[in-house]
């Protein structure tokens, strides 16, 4: 029995030969990581796609990992609840009385902030996430989020946790972002010191560590002391917890200011569930203000939500079928499959390739031919083998590609695409005479020109209109050309 393969050689081949191409193709091609601000930088057209691919692997073992630890904290580890359940209370009420003092303090700098006008960020919008998969290296710290820009997520939107700031995203891609975590050396946040009110910046050390800079020497720091966000940095809204107050010293390197090592807040090693804002509301705080308005670091307990998941049959002589009436089969004319010699074969498309980038250069109408074109529909049709055929338009195209500065590919897909259809054509009919010649290039300008403006438009992001007139007179043009170029190409073939 025919195999699979066998069956099915030339459009498997095809199917990879395309594959290759594109492959190559989106290496080269690199689209902005915000389509609004083109200085944002860019990322590979193929990591995107890979990206996409595997985000919802990712989704899906993070999922299968989160649903065991789960099981385990809820189901079975339960020895230490009681205790836990015990010391809470105790936290409960001891939180309750804070909560009566801090209220009227609250009251009085809300009075103060309407009287200067002062202006707070809210957290307007946010969106929960799950954390798929982690990357980096002690000097680069990052991880991904199972929220793409199909969710809405754009670049430097803030990621943040009940606990404290974890990062903000860099990269986003359809179903997946990837988050830059304050501990990374490229990141920055305004912070300032909640008693002493000093405000710094703080960065990350790219080893776990962070480090809040730009804090006079002269200034007096206790550790232990908490560290909020500023707002001033435009990303993060202010009061969110940052950390505390590790140690601090003279910075050797800079000794007018102090190094300030800071212990976050979150614990970004076990990460597993945060929050991205989306959007951040901007308000005038005023002495009518509902006295029950909630400032970003007081919501972000409630706004996380809980993730869930989910032969014969019988035997004897069996009636002998009615005989056909026999008939003499028409015997069907016998149509010619040439070779070229080497020589022929790789002169002709080095000819056709130097004339169709000097020639236009000298007399300007005549770009309107595509040479390389009408070389891959002869030699297709004349081999009349489909994989000899896609390969010629494979390599028109690519040097195509190459010499006219385009991505290596875009020619070089389409040419391999006409070779294929142009040699199975080929194979069923005969098209020796002038007027089959000049209807099958005229379709295959068109076909080619299709596939021309499909890439450019699907990979290569470049937007071509389709202009009916020039389309048909090129097509026309190329349509006449072949018909005597080919005649002329005719004295070259042999028979196999």
């Amino acid at each position: 029995m025919e195999s699979f393969f066998s069956r099915y050689k030339n459009p498997l081949i095809l199917v990879a030969v395309l594959f290759v191409q594109v492959i190559a193709l989106a290496t080269q091609i690199k689209r902005p990581d915000n389509p609004n601000s083109p200085r944002s930088g860019s990322t590979s057209l193929l990591r995107k796609w890979v990206a996409t691919a595997f985000a919802p692997v990712e989704k899906g073992l993070a999922g299968t990992e989160n649903l065991f630890r789960r099981t385990w904290r809820n189901y079975i580890d339960l020895h230490n609840v009681r205790k836990e359940n015990h010391d809470l209370k105790e936290k409960i009420d001891q939180l309750k009385i804070e909560q009566a003092q801090l209220k009227e303090q609250a009251e009085q700098t809300r009075r103060l902030q309407a009287l200067l006008g002062f202006k707070q960020r809210f957290v307007g919008e946010t969106v929960a996430a799950q954390i798929v998969s982690a990357g980096g290296s002690e000097q680069s710290r990052v991880v991904y989020i199972d929220r793409g820009s199909s969710d809405g997520m754009k670049p430097n939107m803030a990621v943040i946790t009940p606990d404290g700031i974890v990062g903000k995203i860099k990269e986003v891609y359809p179903l997946t972002s990837q988050v830059l975590l304050v501990t990374d050396h490229e990141s920055g946040a305004g912070v300032v010191l909640e008693k002493a009110r000093l405000q710094g910046v703080l960065h990350g050390l790219g080893q776990g560590e962070t480090q809040v800079n730009d804090i006079m020497s002269d200034e007096k720091v206790q550790a232990g002391e908490q560290i909020v966000t500023s707002g001033g940095d435009g990303i993060y809204p202010k009061g969110l917890p940052v950390g505390t107050v590790a140690s601090a010293g003279a910075d050797r390197e800079s000794e007018p200011f102090l190094r300030i090592k800071v212990k976050l807040a979150a614990n970004l090693d076990q990460l597993e569930e945060v929050l991205v804002i989306t959007k951040m509301v901007e308000q005038k705080t005023s002495v009518m203000e509902d006295p029950n308005s909630v400032r970003a670091a007081d919501v972000l307990a409630r706004r996380l939500p809980t993730v869930t998941r989910s032969a014969d049959k019988a035997t004897g002589n069996s009636p002998e079928p009615p005989q056909k009436p026999v008939t003499t089969p028409v015997k069907k004319p016998e149509i010619e499959v040439h070779r070229f010699s080497p020589f022929v074969s790789v002169l002709i498309p080095l000819a056709a390739m130097f004339l169709q980038i000097w020639l236009p250069r000298k007399i300007r109408f005549v770009g309107i031919f595509d040479l390389p074109l009408l070389v891959t529909i002869f030699f297709a049709v004349a081999r009349r083998r489909q994989v000899p055929g896609m390969l010629t338009g494979a390599l028109m195209g690519t040097l195509q590609d190459a010499f006219t500065n385009h991505p290596i590919g875009v020619f070089g897909i389409s040419k391999t695409i006409i070779g294929f259809f142009a040699s199975s054509i080929g194979v069923k009919l005969d098209v020796e005479n002038p007027g089959s010649r000049f209807l099958m290039t005229f379709g295959f300008y068109f076909l080619h020109r299709f596939i021309y403006l499909l890439i450019n438009r699907g990979l290569v992001g470049v937007v071509e209109p389709w202009a009916w007139g020039h389309t048909l007179l090129a097509a026309f043009a190329n349509g006449l050309l072949a018909v005597v170029l080919f005649a002329g190409l005719d004295r070259f073939k042999g028979r196999r």
